[in-house]
């Protein structure tokens, strides 16, 4: 890797990473602020303005980035194109916003959408730039972009949040971020836009959007569109629970996932013309990712309400109802990253796109089939539908693979019955932690419960392993002792 290359990959996880982490630290901060209904209806508001915006970009951005060769006027022509849609779809959404209140039943979703549908156009205005900088591995102007952006939007959010302005503090705070986020890739130009446009390489531009576009579309309806459906079936405070409740899981998943689909997908590139050694490499990554992250997502499940009391303070203490089923779920999402990256690796995208529009629709199915029951129920109805996909996620793996289900089952049994020791052991300590302590009123009590729980279960876990997994846990320490000394 030369040093070019690695400073970028160093800048882009920088940005990756650097950006999320200062998000998350602005979210916990408002959440301790606002209320469920506010949360909730500028959840409502985010999930429209993201699906919007798939139709702005159509999948341009990273059509330029992959193109072998570009020129200002084809530049000119989709920096046009992107704002042309920007503004007929924010004139839309304007237009269309009560319709969309009256349909979803949250009473101000109107206003906030007229407000943050600017969005749509400040941000449409940064998309070829954006292309531009990463074609020319300015990561660390990316990166620097992303965390001024975030800290600045989000130090007015909490300002105005804390002062009493409700939903609009969450507005302006993304707002005041694309703003932030257009200037400073126009800062230094990448082209000159006072160019005549050229839209005929631009319209090639178009199939290449498409197919990204299909695929943000499955992602938003597993994701954001679940949320809204929620929002219109259970109402503001509902989805706001909802979207606080699974943000710890999301965390996990996006920090563990990031790293693990990067190494993944350049590691099981190599081995692709070698399907024996690939399935290998699956499975040992597999193995060793469930042995040392799965402890991790029984104690976040089986010490929610701690932990949402920790992460989002007291007012948010029904948000553990959700947290505690979306923890056990991340266990098995971190360990289907390796699914996407095997498929990919083989040239079998489509297998993937395939397996997240199921999951998309299992999904969306389980909200609604079970919004009568209430929150609780909901959440970990959505759970269960996407354990039901697992056997069509074996299935493909079989297809592309050659993997059978039982090498799979091979590798994960020991690992989930430690777990389930740990699970036990934990709720048979909090028996007894509630009989003892349950009486005393001490601030720092949630975070002494977690501790102890999660010491609990990690002790648990590592002695079930100890009886049945010797050799996995040998060959765990075998490969880290020489990843330390490569």
């Amino acid at each position: 890797m030369t040093p070019p290359i690695l400073s970028s990959v160093l800048w882009s996880l920088c940005r990756s990473w650097g950006g999320r982490l200062a998000g998350f630290v602005i979210y916990f901060q408002l959440v301790r602020v606002l209320t469920p209904e506010e949360m909730g209806l500028f959840s409502a508001a985010f999930a429209v303005f993201v699906f919007f915006e798939i139709f702005v970009d159509h999948g341009m951005v990273q059509a330029v980035v992959q193109r072998p060769a570009v020129d200002p006027p084809l530049l000119t022509a989709v920096l046009l194109v992107n704002v042309v849609a920007a503004l007929l779809l924010a004139g839309c959404l304007w237009l269309l916003a009560d319709r969309i209140e009256a349909l979803v039943g949250m009473h101000g979703l109107a206003e906030v959408l007229q407000v943050g549908c600017l969005t749509l156009l400040i941000s449409s205005a940064g998309f070829t730039q954006e292309a531009m900088a990463r074609r020319t591995f300015q990561f660390r102007r990316l990166a620097l972009r992303t965390v001024v952006s975030t800290v600045a939007g989000g130090f007015v959010g909490v300002y105005l949040a804390a002062t009493g302005h409700g939903v609009w503090a969450l507005v302006t705070q993304m707002l005041l971020s694309a703003a932030i986020n257009t200037l400073i890739v126009w800062c230094r130009p990448a082209w000159n836009p006072f160019v005549r446009p050229d839209f005929t390489p631009a319209a090639a531009l178009a199939g290449f959007g498409a197919q990204v576009t299909g695929m943000r579309l499955v992602e938003f309806g597993a994701g954001r569109g679940t949320e809204l459906l929620i929002g219109a079936l259970l109402g503001a405070p509902a989805l706001g629970l909802f979207a606080v409740g699974t943000k710890l899981h999301y965390i996990f998943v996006q920090l563990l996932g990031l790293a693990l689909s990067d190494v993944a997908q350049a590691g099981f590139a190599r081995l692709a013309a070698d399907p024996v050694r690939l399935r290998e490499a699956y499975l040992s990554s597999v193995a060793a990712v469930a042995l040392v992250s799965t402890p991790a997502w029984i104690v976040l499940s089986a010490a929610a309400p701690e932990a949402a009391d920790i992460a989002f303070g007291p007012r948010w203490s029904a948000a553990a109802q959700v947290l505690a089923p979306f923890a056990l779920l991340g266990a098995l999402q971190v360990l289907q990253k390796f699914d996407t990256a095997a498929l990919t690796a083989l040239g079998r995208p489509s297998l993937s796109l395939l397996l997240s529009a199921a999951r998309a629709a299992a999904a969306l199915f389980s909200a609604w089939a079970f919004h009568g029951k209430g929150l609780q129920v909901v959440a970990h109805a959505v759970v269960v539908s996407q354990l039901l996909v697992t056997p069509l996620n074996l299935w493909l793996l079989r297809k592309a693979l050659g993997l059978r289900a039982s090498s799979w089952m091979q590798q994960l049994w020991r690992p989930v019955l430690a777990a389930a020791a740990a699970w036990w052991a934990m709720q048979a300590y909090r028996q007894v932690d509630h009989i003892a302590l349950g009486s005393l009123d001490l601030p720092m009590m949630s975070l002494l419960r977690f501790l102890v729980l999660s010491m609990v279960g990690g002790v648990a876990y590592l002695l079930v392993l100890a009886l049945i997994a010797r050799d996995q846990l040998h060959r765990l320490r075998f490969g880290m002792r020489a990843l330390r000394e490569s």
